[in-house]
Formats: structure tokens, sequence, C-alpha cells
């Protein structure tokens, strides 16, 4: 079919050309017009090429992997020829040997596929009877020769062979004469469009430079397309996936075969760097080793499956091992009727034969084999090459700014006290001159209360504030807002603006370059960005005129420009996210982009050089020297200073990044650099992680060093911290794999069911337990360390003189923050800071030559030379992540509330707080973790306030050290459960690590110098005012805060006075945060305001309002109608009694008795009730689930237990003689679930009184004066003793009859038989409902049950309707009215119009503070309070600014 499809398309194309007069194309392509020449052009240009060619350039490779397919496929003798004929094809190095070996490949291959056919064919079955093939009644093992001879896929008469097996075959050799075809065109004009398809070798790759590569540099950075984006992440990443899939193949299972692939991958992964930097020639060398054990591996696996499907019974009796060893499992085991026994002496734990895995494993290899022998990855080679020069540069970057920046704080800290002192001095002065002869004051009551005019007499220099740098485009709220302001139109045009703003080329040109190629390239940017300037300058008259003419848009119009406002929404969303994001990495952006440009500028030199005659300055790049020497780059900078000279380098703002790419690419770039910036935390979640989920003493080892060591070090972890990891997570790797064999005798299922949930058996213990999935987070961990390594290098930060720890501590004076920068080349050295910005007041022990003990010594004091580097550092990067620590801290706090039974002895058995607290419970254990919790918390909010970094160092070590012993060693023999099985244990563990790294942060960073004012004051925002708010409104949680403030803080003020500022800062903060938010979103002079903001707001508020004052309505109304639940008895008791004698008939009727109504029973109820109003609108209110009948069995349950004496009088009050009246009373008792609602039990009673001369009466005395012993028929008729319709409040503990189904009807109460039945020892009472009924006494009542709240709002519920109105409406009213009334007593306080200058001085207040200034302490706070005692002076204090 194939065929002829194929010379159908061919036919019908020949004549189309032929009828249209077209000259016949060269070759057949997708895209004629798209040649080689055009790769390199776009990615629009590449896919096209890549449709033309693709079998072209690929089709060895093509080939090779349908031809493993083929052997995993078929996995059997012929299997075994192919793998063979493809280690030959493999071993070819050129393409003219591949191609002569082709043709003979091709040939092998179709006579295998005839024969294999005619063999599936077979001999006429005839010949069976008198010739039988020779190789079945060979051997005497039938069971194995059947295997064999499928094995061999040789013909049999009774089981015919399986011709789609062949299928694969097939496919193998279309791919094989397919690229035969290519090997015979490819010398006959096919290159001219497709390019030149020979192999290069890597010696001819050796000679390859940077001058002489005849491919694009994709790798520089500068006007990069996407394309060239797409082959940078391909070439210089995909050996990452390669290294990831041989790892994975080689741990899938446990074998011999797969040891070999671990011991691969630590090869490539400890010589990847080398090898990516050495000639071409040796990495090809070590990449077809690889591959050719891949390759073996594959041939072996498929040769020893005659011995896994054919003789495996045998090998498991007498070569167990063997099995076990090389993993022999039959890949095929259905087909060659092979079962794994239940029971097996020889275990093995897996199904398959891993074949799958060495398949991906080769298509990557291969793949990746491909890469390395392109001149493409040369530019890759070449990028590392430079990248190893400038390992240190980025530290020494980061370095600079570190040290910016702390000047700069320290100036402004400075300046700030310096416009202090100067401003007191002159008020001091001007206080003197005023009171001449009179004495300054001596106590500090008389300071703080001596502010007076003169304080605010002459008008202040205003001091020079930091501003919060304003978002530079809309937000999705801010577009919100414009669309409520000034239409859509105009808020569609300022996001245009804002989109120009993110595409378009930034106003200042970071780089110059002086060659010819850059300045044609410049002069074509700036002619475009003229002509984009035309263009924009052009926007505005556009805008105008559309404004101007504003005419009627039609409908769909308004449609379109509707879609068009939601789409620009989520961008805008999309590009706010994006903007912050490259905020919270500017620094890191930025020095990247700058080691980018240098590495640039190095490239372009070097390319340069080479294309120019020798003799001109070389750039001496040493690729064999690992260490961080800075490169001689002379002459680089003569010809383009503006790349590398400092003075002349301007970092770009946030919006300045990625102008070139589409909103897409700019979000993926910023999202991608928060990632690569974070390296190092993923790497620590990893550990983390894997301690959780394994919890031994193997996955401990990382997590602790993290704790320990690496967390503590300055600026960042070490060479020799990520070192350590790479070589420890190897060793374990290799350790649990030798482990994992099943012939150990601890990887025996019976010994794993043995110790399924002990703690310490010492395999889990250790951590070489076997497991199914235990490469998974050893490989995670590993490559997320190899990751962030190759980042560090990346980006300059990998500087193997970085040893943090190894250093003496010296005083802090002698050293001198110096700073050389290197003339040439722009490379800066920091003199006294080699660990890149750690400046720790530290000096270089001098190397010489020492014994054992003394460097045994030496490392035991690397902890003391770390922790004290830390304490003793001269610049410090101060930051305050407090908040986040006590978050931590609360989180825990909580996990223990509500799951302290998971750190008990029983924590397997879930127990509810909550139940404990309402029975009045409070657990020991529960109350000690959670006072331990609180207690850590109030420890930690001391050291923060003291900032004392060496008690909160000590403090951490501690925790650290109790944290891990508790959980991991005395928890689990406590409740003899492992961490991993104790979930809730595993969350707290998770926040309180987070904590450890949030600590030791802190500690490395140093406390902020002003602790006592809140967090959420630090920014205006309008998030912070509302969490500022909420944080005001928690009970005792600000008060317990400002009082703890003021007692571990020095200062001068009483707790009264204390306690004011606090106040006085918190309501000014909120003034700020409103005047921010009016300045943020403002609204138009004189504009009215937009409908739908009216309707949505004031709509909003009254639909709030109306809610409120119906909501106890509502809420009863849908919690016993809507939401209510069926409160049908359980239960019902019915009792008889006459007078006060004992009862004459009890009955108890269980669920069983009662039935509930169907809906058709409960209409025809309805139906038949219509025809009164008052039983129609009592049925309105029912549900036939409401509804239920109960069946009361008319046999007495008790015998009639009364007294001889009692009995005669019961008698003598029912004679004729007495004229008392006696009452015969009816009850009975509902009872319902207790879960469903709080009334349990309802009570009911209907009595009716017998007088003298009753027929009842008569008849009950008759029955009494009956002689014992005698039965009779003779019976008492009662009438109208029960209610058969009893109504069953849900609220009530009343259960009354329903009145309203006997008003207006002819309903009445059930008329009753009683009878007395006797026998020789018993008397009991029979209750007819039916005076004429013979048939087993009983009878009906039936109840309608109102509906109960369910159990979420039946707290809520049981207040009552007045209840709910006087706790919710009435309040709500109250707090809602006291907003509203009053006001005029707030005024002057709250509509304050600038009260920047407040603010001010409360910050000053808490400035003098920190710098122990307590005269000048108490003078700033006589000034603030004298300003709130005078009105005047606040009035022109809160007069905003003039520009």
């Amino acid at each position: 079919m194939m065929i002829l499809f194929e010379r159908v398309i061919m036919l019908r194309q020949h004549w189309h050309l032929k009828w249209r007069n077209i000259v016949q194309p060269t070759m057949t392509a997708f895209y004629p017009t798209v040649t080689w020449q055009e790769l390199d052009l776009g990615i629009v240009e590449f896919l096209k090429y890549f449709v033309n060619f693709a079998f072209y350039k690929f089709g060895v490779e093509a080939c090779f992997v349908m031809s493993v397919v083929t052997v995993w496929v078929r996995a059997d003798m012929y299997a075994v020829a192919y793998a063979l004929l493809l280690i030959i094809a493999l071993s070819l190095k050129t393409r003219v040997s591949l191609h002569r070996y082709w043709k003979f490949y091709s040939i092998i291959l179709l006579f295998l596929l005839i024969w294999q056919y005619l063999i599936c064919i077979g001999l006429p079955p005839v010949w069976c009877v008198s010739h039988n093939y020779p190789w079945l009644v060979f051997g005497s093992n039938e069971t194995e020769r059947d295997r064999l001879v499928r094995w061999m896929f040789l013909p049999d008469y009774l089981v015919l062979k399986n011709s789609t097996a062949l299928i694969a075959d097939f496919f193998q050799l279309l791919f094989i004469v397919s690229q035969l075809y290519v090997f015979e065109r490819e010398k006959s004009g096919w290159e001219r469009y497709g390019g030149d398809n020979s192999y290069l070798t890597g010696v001819e790759l050796d000679h390859v430079t940077i001058g002489t590569n005849p491919r694009k540099n994709f790798m520089l950075k500068k006007a990069r397309s996407l394309l060239d984006q797409l082959k940078s992440f391909v070439f210089k990443y995909m050996i990452w996936v390669s290294m990831a899939m041989v790892f994975i193949a080689g741990t899938t299972r446990i074998s011999l075969f797969c040891l070999g692939y671990i011991v691969a991958f630590f090869y490539l992964l400890s010589k990847q760097q080398e090898l990516l930097l050495g000639k071409p020639s040796r990495l090809l060398k070590v990449w077809n080793v690889v591959l050719g054990y891949n390759v073996t591996v594959i041939t072996l696996k498929i040769s020893l499956q005659i011995a896994s499907c054919v003789y495996i019974e045998t090998l498991q009796e007498n070569a167990c091992a063997v099995v076990q060893l090389f993993s022999l499992v039959c890949s095929k085991s259905e087909a060659y009727g092979l079962q794994v026994a239940a029971t097996s002496t020889c275990e093995l734990s897996y199904t398959n034969s891993g074949l799958t895995w060495d398949f991906i494993c080769f298509l990557f290899l291969l793949i990746q084999r491909r890469i390395f022998s392109s001149y493409y990855f040369l530019h890759v080679t070449e990028d590392l090459k430079i990248s190893l020069k400038l390992a240190a540069r980025g530290a020494e970057l980061f370095n600079d700014k570190l040290i910016e920046d702390v000047k700069e704080r320290e100036s402004v800290v400075q300046e700030s006290l310096r416009a202090l002192k100067l401003s007191m001095k002159s008020i001091k002065n001007r206080y003197k001159l005023l009171r001449k002869g009179l004495p300054p004051p001596t106590t500090h009551t008389e300071a703080t209360r001596s502010g007076d005019y003169y304080m605010f007499d002459d008008e202040e220099q205003e001091r020079k504030e930091t501003k919060e740098t304003k978002d530079e485009i809309m937000d999705p709220i801010k577009m919100l807002h414009k669309l409520g302001t000034v239409g859509i139109d105009e808020t569609l045009v300022e996001r245009e603006e804002d989109k120009k703003k993110l595409t378009e080329d930034a106003e200042v040109t970071h780089h110059t370059h002086e060659d010819d190629t850059h300045e044609t390239t410049h002069e074509e940017a700036t002619h475009e960005d003229d002509h984009d300037s035309d263009d924009h300058e052009s926007d505005p008259d556009a805008c105008d005129d559309k404004v101007d003419g504003k005419k009627q848009k039609t409908f769909f119009e308004s449609v379109k420009q509707c879609w068009k406002l939601v789409c620009e929404f989520v961008l805008s969303g999309v590009d706010y996210l994006t903007l912050k994001l490259n905020k919270g990495n500017l620094d890191y952006r930025n020095v990247t982009l700058r080691l980018e440009s240098e590495k640039d500028e190095i490239s372009r030199k070097k390319f340069k050089e080479e294309r120019s005659p020798r003799g001109s300055t070389e750039v001496a790049v040493d690729v064999n020297n690992d260490h961080n020497d800075v490169i001689d780059v002379d002459g680089i900078t003569s010809e383009s200073n503006a790349c590398t000279e400092e003075t002349e380098w301007k970092d770009l703002a946030a919006i300045e990044f990625d102008k070139d790419q589409n909103w897409i690419l700019r979000f993926f770039y910023s999202f991608w650099f928060v990632i690569i910036s974070r390296t190092d935390v993923v790497c620590y979640f990893l550990f983390i992680l894997n301690l959780m989920l394994d919890s031994s003493i193997l996955s401990l080892i990382l997590p602790l060093a993290v704790f320990f060591w690496a967390s503590f070090c300055i600026p960042r972890p070490t060479t020799k911290f990520w070192n350590f990891s790479i070589v420890y997570l190897q060793l374990v790797i290799v350790v649990r794999f030798i482990f994992q064999f099943e012939f150990f005798p601890w990887n025996s299922q019976e010994e794993m069911n043995l110790h399924q949930n002990e703690p310490f058996w010492w395999p889990r213990f250790i951590g070489i337990e076997q497991s199914s999935s235990w490469m998974v987070m050893d490989l995670l961990q590993l490559l997320a360390v190899v990751f962030h390594v190759s980042v560090l290098k990346v980006h300059g930060l990998w500087d193997s003189k970085e040893e943090c720890g190894e250093y003496d501590v010296i005083d802090e004076k002698e050293v001198a923050p110096t700073t050389s920068h290197e003339g040439e080349g722009g490379v800066i050295e920091e003199t006294n800071q080699e660990q890149g910005g750690e400046k720790v007041g530290a000096k270089k022990k001098p190397k010489k030559d020492k014994s054992g003990m003394d460097k045994f010594l030496h490392y035991c004091q690397q902890p003391y030379f770390l922790y004290t580097s830390v304490l003793n550092q001269q610049f410090l990067s101060i930051t305050d992540v407090y908040v986040w620590i006590f978050l931590c801290d609360v989180i825990n706090f909580i996990i223990i509330v509500f799951g302290y039974w998971a750190f008990g002895a029983y924590s397997s058995q879930q127990t509810n707080v909550v139940s404990d607290l309402q029975s009045n419970q409070v657990p020991t254990g529960f109350l000690v973790m959670l006072l331990i919790q609180f207690s850590m918390m109030i420890i930690d909010r001391v050291i923060y306030l003291r900032k004392s970094l060496r008690g909160k160092l000590i403090f951490q070590i501690f925790l650290v050290a109790g944290v891990h012993i508790w959980l991991f060693f005395v928890l689990p023999a406590i409740n003899n459960r492992p961490f991993y099985q104790n979930g809730v244990a595993q969350t707290w563990y998770f926040f309180k690590a987070l904590y450890f790294l949030l600590s030791a942060y802190q500690i490395r960073c140093g406390y902020p110098n002003r602790v006592t004012t809140n967090f959420l004051t630090n920014s205006n925002g309008t998030v912070n005012l509302f969490l500022f708010k909420g944080y005001r409104l928690i009970p005792f949680l600000a008060e317990a805060t400002t009082v703890m403030n003021w007692t571990f803080t020095k200062t001068s003020m009483t707790i009264s006075e204390w306690l004011k500022l606090w106040s006085i800062h918190a309501e000014v903060f909120e003034l700020k945060c409103w005047r921010s938010f009016e300045e943020e979103y403002p609204s138009q002079r004189g504009a009215a305001k937009a409908k739908w903001v009216q309707y949505l707001i004031g709509g909003s508020l009254v639909f709030l309002i109306f809610f409120i004052i119906w909501f106890p309505l509502l809420l009863m109304n849908i919690a016993l109608t809507i939401g209510g639940v069926t409160n049908n008895p359980t239960q019902v008791d019915v009792k008889i009694t006459l007078g006060s004698f004992e009862p004459l008939f009890q009955v108890v009727a269980d669920s069983d008795d009662i039935t509930i109504w169907t809906e058709s029973q409960f209409d025809n109820f309805q139906q038949t009730f219509s025809v009164s109003q008052a039983a129609a609108a009592f049925l309105s209110g029912f549900q036939f689930e409401q509804v239920v009948t109960v069946t009361v069995d008319g046999e007495s349950k008790t015998i009639w237990t009364i007294s001889p004496p009692q009995y005669e009088l019961l008698v003598e009050r029912l004679s004729p003689n007495n004229t008392k009246p006696v009452r015969l009373l009816f009850e009975w008792t509902l009872t319902n679930d207790p879960s469903v609602t709080n009334v349990v039990s309802s009570y009911g009673s209907n009595s009716v009184m017998l007088n003298r001369g009753s027929e009842a009466r008569q008849h009950l005395y008759q029955l009494l004066k009956q002689t014992n012993g005698t039965n009779t028929t003779d019976s008492a008729f009662i009438m109208n003793l029960f209610p058969q319709y009893i109504h069953s409040q849900g609220t009530s503990s009343t259960a009354r009859p329903a009145y309203n189904l006997y008003q207006g009807t002819s309903q009445s109460y059930t008329d009753v038989r009683l009878t007395l039945r006797r026998n020789d020892s018993s008397t009991w009472w029979r209750v007819f409902d039916d005076s004429t009924s013979l048939e087993k006494p009983k009878f009906e009542i039936n109840i309608f049950s109102d509906k109960v709240s369910p159990a979420s709002l039946r707290f809520i519920v049981s207040y009552g309707l007045i209840g709910l109105y006087v706790s919710v409406v009435l309040v709500v009213g109250r707090l809602v009215r006291s907003g509203l009334v009053g006001a005029t007593s707030t005024i002057m306080f709250l509509e304050l119009p600038f009260v920047d200058r407040i603010l001010q001085l409360c910050n000053d207040i808490y400035l003098v503070q920190e710098e122990k200034e307590f005269e000048l302490e108490e003078d700033l706070f006589a000034k603030l309070i004298f300003l709130y005692r005078s009105p005047t002076t606040l009035i022109k204090w809160s007069r905003p600014k003039v520009d």
C-alpha cells in the first residue's frame, strides 16, 4: 500500500508539472527554496529545512534507532544477529566506509527477512506424517526444546510462527534501504541543497578554531534569535539529560550490567569539565566507549535470553547467584509459557529484562554523539572555556555590590543622624534664647514635656528620603482603576504605552564595539530605532484623531474591543509578574549580563585575531588550568573599553531586560533566573526531602552538613562543600546499589515482612534496605548539585580559593577594605577578600608542610574558624527575615495543636484536641510540647530584639542538634514507628528545616539596625495596610510585642510613653498607606464616578447591609428547610395509665416498626386534606421523608403488676357507686438520633375522663370484676383515646398532636378497644384500634417531624431568631454606626493631607534609640507630644510638600 501511494503521488506530480510546463526540480522537497544556507536564519527556516532534509541529515541515526527497536521487539536469535550487524555499523568512523558497508547491510537484512518469512510459511503440513523437523525430536525435555525452537525462530508443525513479529524487520529494512538511497544521491548534487553530509572526525574537529568554524556563533548573547536560544539550550544542556538516562538505565534494576552504567555515569560526571574543555577527539572516544558499552549490554541481554527464557528453571535451581547477578528475566515470559513461582527459592524483584531503558539510553547517547561531532558544539566548548576563566568574576562583582550597598546604607544612617543632631542643636539654641536665665530640664519628665513652639518656628530643610520606586507599568488592579476613571479607550492606549516600554530598545547603549561588523549592526539598529521613534511620535496624533472623531461603535466593534481589553488585562498581569521577578533578581541578572558581555567581547576578540594575521596581541586562554587565574585580555579594552570598564558600565533596570523578546520568553527568562539564582535552595530542599522520605543514617549526613556548615558559609557555600556533596552522593549510590542484590539475606521477602515496621532494623536504619525506588531521590540530588555547580561556574561564582572557615581570626582593625582595579580587562580583585564578598576580617594561613597531627588539629579547628568568621564580618548585608522565621514557628505551633498525638507513644491512634478540650481535659504531652514550642518562639524574639548574633548562633546549633536527635532517634523509639511513616512529624520537620535555613541566613547577614518597629511598616502598600490592621486586631499580639520591645530595648522612655509612641506610629503609618493609595489610584478632579464603579461598590455595600438585616431569617429558614436534616424518631414508647395506678399498657416500637412514607403516599394524603386550609398549610411545610408511620404492637410488653389492695382500690374507683371521674391517660415518648439533634426525646399525652355512668367505665369495671384465671371476649371501648397524627418539633421536647389536621376535617382521635388477658401466673392488657377487629392487636401512629439544622450550624441556630438579631444585627449595626457617627472628633487626626514629616519624626526616635542618643530621644519625643497637643502646629506640619 505504501509503495502504491508513493507511485500514484509521484505520477500525478509528474503529469501536473508537465501539464503546466513547470521544470522538474532537481530534488523533491516540501520547501524547494530552503537550503542549508538558510538554516541559521530563524526558527521558521530551520523547521522548513528540517522537514526537507531530516532523513538526509539524520538517516543513519534513524536506522540505528530502528535496528535497536527491532532487537528490542524480537529478542530472539535473529535479534542477536541484528545487534552484531549494528555493532559493525557503529564501529565505522567515516561516511565512505559506512556507505560501502551499507550495501552489504541491506542485502543481509533482505535475505534474513525473506528467510524468516519462509519459516513462517513452513513446509506443507501433510509432510509431518512421515517427515518431521529434526529439532522437534532433539532432547528429552520437551518444554525446554519447545522454548528453544521458539527462541531460534525455527518452523514447527504444531505451533505456527507469529508473522506479525516481522513488521519490525520490515521497517528496519525500509529505513536501511532509504538510507542507501541517500548514500547514492548525496554526492550527486544533493549537497548543494542539504549541505555537506560527511562525518566530522575527532581529529578534524581538533583543528577547528573559533575563527575557522563555519557555523554561526549562537552563544553570543547580543541580538540572539529564538533559534539561537533553542540551539543554546539543546547543545549546552542535552548532556545532562543524556547522563541522567545513563544513570536511570543503571538503577532501574540491580545487575552487573547496570553497575557498568553507574561507573560510566560517575566517570562522565567527574570528568565532564575536563572532557568538554579538552580535545573533541578525546570526548568522542570516551562517548563512543559509553555508547559501545550500551550496545554491548543490549547484545548480551538479547543473547542471554536463551538462558532466561529456555533454561531459567535449571539456572534457578543450580545457579541462583548467576540469575540474580545478571538479572536474568525473560522479556516475553508469556510467549514462552513462563510463570513466576509463588514460593521460589531464588527470588528476583523484576519481571522484565530492562531492555526498554537500554533502548532509551541508546537513543540519547546517539543524539549526544551527533551533537558532539558538530561544528555548533565547538561554540559551546569555547563559551565554557571563557566561563572557566571568569569563574571568580561574578563573585567579585557581587562583592563590589555588597560593599557599595553597605557603604550607602551606613552613609544614609550617618547623614540622617547628623541632620537630626544639627536640627536639635538649632532647636536647643533657640530654646536658650527664649528662656534666658531659666534652668534647662533636669529630669526625664521635664524633658519629655518641654516641647514648645520654638521647635517648629523655622521651616526645617526637608531631608532626602528614599522613595519607593513606582512600578513602570500598570498592574491589573491599576488597569481596572483606569477603566473606571477614564474609560476603555484611554485604558487601552495607556496599555499600549506600557507595551512599548517593554519592547522598545533602551536609550542608553551599554556596550559599543569598534569592529566593522558591529558598527554595521549598530547603524542598522539605530536606523530602526529612528524609524520606530517616528512611528511612536505619530501615534499620539493618531490617538488624538481617534479621540476627536468619537464615532459610534458598532456592536461587533464593541465586542472586539472588550475581548481585547480582557486579553490585555491578562497580559498586564503576566508583564507585571515578570517585572516583579526581575526586580527580585536584579543584581543577579545585571551581573550575569555583564559576564555575558565580557565573554562575548573575548570571543569577538579571539575571532578577530584568528582572522587577522599573526603578530597582534593574543588572548591567552589556558584550558587545562582549573584555577581562577585572571584572563590576560590585553588589547580587548584598547578597542572596546566600554565593554569592561567598570566606570562606564550601567546596570539595567528591571523593565529593560529582554526587550527583544516576546512576552512569553520574557516571563520564561524571569522565572528561569529565579530558579538558577536559587539552585542552592533547590539542593537543600532535595536533601531535606530525601531525609523525610528515607530517614536513615546515610540520608542524615547532607542535611546536617547544610545546617552546620553550608548555611553559615559567607557569602555562599564553598567549593569544598559542593565537592563533598557530589562525592558523598556517588558513594551512597554505589553502597546502596551493591546492597540491593537479592542474595543478601536481609533482602529476602520473609525477612522484610518480619521487620516491616521496626524503625531501628539495621538495614533500614543505615539506609541500605532494598527498595524499588531507591535511586529516584539520589539521582535528583546528584543532578541538582552538579547542575548548581555548573550554574556557579557559568555565572562566575565558582572560586576554588574560597575555603569557608580556613581562617585565623584577627582584629578587625588590622583589615582595611582596599579595592584594586586591574587596569586592563576591567577585572577587579579584592585584595583582602578572596571569598567573593566574605569580608570576614580574617587572613589566610600561609601554606606549609604539616604533620598528620597538625592537620588533624587544623581540621578540628575549622568549625571554630567558620563560626568565628560569621561573627566577625566587616561588611554585613543587613536583612530582616524574622517574620518568615516567626511564621515557620507559628505553623509548627498549629501542627502541634492539631497533631500532638503523632509525637507520643501511640502515634497511630489519632485523637482530636477539640474533643479533649470540650471534656475539660488537657493532655500532659500536649501541654509540654506547646510550652516548649512557645518558649522557643519567645527566646527567638528576645535574641532578635537584643540583636545578639552570638546568642542566635549558639541557640541555632543546639536547636539543630536537639531536633534531629529527638525526631530521628528518640521519637521512633517512643512510638515504635519509622519517621517516614509519621506524616505529622514530617510536616513539622519540613517547616523546622525551613526555619533553620532562614535563621542561618539571618545570622550570616546580621540583624537590622531597627528591630523595634513592625516589619509590615517597611512598605506603604495596600497589602501592608490591611495586614497591619489584622495584626492589630489579634488579641494581645500587638500589646505583647510592644511590651517585649520595650523590655529588651535600651531606651529612656517609660512603658506608657513607649505605648504612646507605638500608637502614634501605627496610626500615622496607616494614614501614610491611605495617602499612598490615593496617590497611586488618583481620581480626576470634577469627574463623576463611573456608573459601574458606583453600582459595584455601592451595590455591594447595600447588599451587605440588607443581607445582615435579613441574615437571621435566611439562616433559620435555610438551616431548617433546604439545609435541614431529617429528624425522624428512632424509637417510640407508648403507655396507657388509669388514674395513679400501675400502667395498664406499655410498648416500645423500634426502627423495625417505623416506616417512612413514599412520595406518592404523601401526595395522596395531601390531596385528601386539601379541603382544609389549616391542614394544607400544615402539610406544605413537610416533605414525604419527614413523615413516618409507627406500627405499635397491641400486646403489652410488660405484665400488669398490681398488688391486691391496689387492685381492689381500682375496682372501687371504677364502681358505679363512686361519683368521682377517673382519668385514662395515653402517653407517647419519641426518641431521636442524638447525632442529629440536641433534643433527644420529646413527650406528649392525651387523657380521657371516665365519668360515672359512662359506657367505657362500666366496661372496665366489668373486666376487673371477672374472676381471676378466666378469659373473656369482653372489651372496654374507649372513644378518642389518642391522636393518629403527632407533630414532633425540632427544638421542643414536647410532641403535640397535629391539631391542624383535625381542623375543618372529619378526622378525630382514634377509638380503641381494651381487653384483659389472664393465665395462671400473669395478667396483661391488649389494645385494638378497631372495635370490630379480630386480628392480632395493633394500632398505628403517624408522626410529622420537623427538620433540624445540621451540626455545622447548630451552634448558631441554637441562639434562636431573637438571639441572632440581638447578637448579630444589633452588634454589627452598632459597629457600622460607630464608624459613621462621631467622626468630628477624629477628623483632625485622620484627615491629615501629608504625614511624611510625622512618620519621619517617629522613625527618628527609633533611630536615636539604636544610636544610644537618649537625650536626643527625649527631645524628639517631647517634640512629638507637643505636636499632638497643638492643632495649629499639626496643621502646619501636615501641609503637603512644595517642590
